[in-house]
């Protein structure tokens, strides 16, 4: 019964009261498969239907794919038939991580930003006012941000006119929307989307090493190497994801007031800290790092935009729970030195290279990346 409940990977040892893993790449495999190739095929393509179909068609697909997705695992019986479950789930998850990080940062103010249930409901849900734009439908654009904005103080007008605006710019700037086009930066002109790819993926590939990926899947034998009994794991790894849960209340209170840099330095610093001390305080940045690959890309491309960020979280996760068994093996506590360093540098990367996007409007991001300059330092004075 055991054998089969852990997919053949490891064994139970009761005098111990531990799983013990005797195939550490089929274990990180089955874990591996959920991101290589599940999210970053559903990214892209979620991407695609968002940009073509619309915010809310897309997210009832993802929704509905979401439901058949999560029989198909429950009901797995064995390594191969949970090795395809995991590639199905993938897909739908990344489907759902490339558009409605997009679709609520196109339609929340930029002062501040279960599967059934959202099928059910999404179709209640407003479509995006600036895809409604992108695709000629101004009329209904125009209500939309009238119900969400109010129509006192002509905020909803301007607000309107600065999405038009940015539209025909971004129309006359930028000639290819292929995901080769934006990877390559083929004929993008001043928009420089081809630094705006790089930046998300290589975010998204740094979140994973600083910690997170790690202390949530493995969290249980991550806390056995820091010397926590057998009989503690479990209730200090629900401990955990309790604390994750808390943890986003800060980005509630940091984002739309000291920034998503700062709130990026500040969690770097906060989960260094612990990895270096054997803890697990990471999901404050978490959360600042998904909201800024959203903010960073223009309306022609953005939901793909946001499904690059996908990608690089896939290719960082997927490499990450792939490697880590066998990294335990081989460093054990050592392990938690690497995301510690991994903090240190996510700091370094994002002083140098990620604008702040707090405060400024999605049409404004365009004139932040104008600049031919990689440097956060010298975009910042635009």
């Amino acid at each position: 019964m055991m054998s089969r409940i852990l997919m053949g990977f490891g064994h139970y040892d009761e005098s111990d009261g531990l799983v013990k893993v005797d195939d550490p790449l089929l274990q990180g495999g089955l874990v591996a498969v959920y991101y290589l190739p599940g999210t970053l095929v559903g990214a892209l393509w979620g991407g695609w239907l968002g940009d073509r179909y619309g915010r809310i068609r897309t997210t009832g697909i993802a929704a509905l794919w979401a439901i058949i997705r999560a029989a198909l695992q429950c009901s797995s019986r064995n390594a191969s038939w949970m090795f395809c479950a995991r590639v199905f789930n993938g897909i739908g998850t990344g489907i759902l991580n490339a558009i409605t990080p997009a679709w609520a940062t196109e339609t929340a103010s930029h002062t501040s930003r279960g599967a059934l249930g959202l099928f059910i409901v999404v179709w209640f849900m407003p479509e995006s006012p600036r895809w409604l734009v992108k695709v000629g439908r101004d009329e209904e654009a125009r209500f939309i941000l009238g119900r969400l904005r109010g129509e006192d103080d002509g905020i909803a007008d301007a607000e309107f006119h600065d999405i038009k605006n940015i539209v025909k710019l971004e129309q006359d700037n930028s000639k290819s929307t292929s995901y080769f086009a934006m990877f390559f930066g083929i004929k993008q002109g001043k928009l420089h989307i081809v630094r705006r790819v790089q930046l998300v993926i290589w975010l998204q590939i740094l979140q994973e090493w600083i910690g997170i990926a790690g202390i949530t899947i493995y969290g249980p034998e991550i806390f056995t190497i820091a010397g926590i009994a057998a009989k503690d794991r479990q209730w200090v790894s629900g401990l955990n994801n309790i604390t994750y849960m808390l943890a986003t209340l800060i980005c509630v209170f940091t984002l739309d007031r000291i920034g998503r840099r700062w709130t990026l330095y500040w969690g770097a610093v906060g989960q260094g800290i612990c990895c270096f001390a054997a803890g697990g305080l990471s999901y404050a940045t978490q959360n600042a790092i998904r909201s800024h690959k959203t903010h960073i890309f223009p309306l022609q491309v953005r939901a793909k935009g946001n499904a690059w960020g996908v990608v690089g979280w896939s290719i960082g996760n997927g490499w990450c729970v792939l490697l880590l068994p066998m990294i335990f093996a081989a460093l054990g506590e050592k392990t938690l030195y690497i995301f510690g360093g991994v903090n240190v540098l996510a700091i370094i990367v994002v002083w140098a290279l990620y604008p702040e996007t707090n405060q400024r409007t999605l049409e404004e991001m365009n004139l932040v990346f104008a600049s031919d300059s990689m440097w956060s330092g010298k975009r910042r004075r635009i």
